[in-house]
């Protein structure tokens, strides 16, 4: 079993590149709230603060459980393996 992640580098690439999508989605949901555009920065202070540790924790468990190709072979996504994986 690795006990380290082998494929945190295709992890970090997949979570920035969808965080950036969630702050674009917040950014559009706070301008329609404020009826005026709330600028790329409030949006990313308003979404690391409101959301970014529920929303990393959950799209880890989706990564780790559901995409890694060694995910039946890694201690770290054990916990999220449903037991038909394991």
């Amino acid at each position: 079993m690795n006990k380290h992640c082998t494929h945190l580098n295709d992890l970090l690439k997949a979570e920035k590149k969808a965080i950036k999508i969630a702050i674009k989605e917040d950014k559009w949901y706070l301008s329609q709230i404020n009826k005026e555009d709330v600028g790329w920065k409030t949006a990313e202070r308003h979404f690391i603060k409101n959301y970014l540790e529920v929303w990393a924790a959950g799209y880890k468990a989706a990564y780790c459980g559901k995409a890694c190709e060694d995910r039946e072979d890694c201690e770290f996504a054990q916990p999220y393996l449903n037991d038909d994986d394991k």
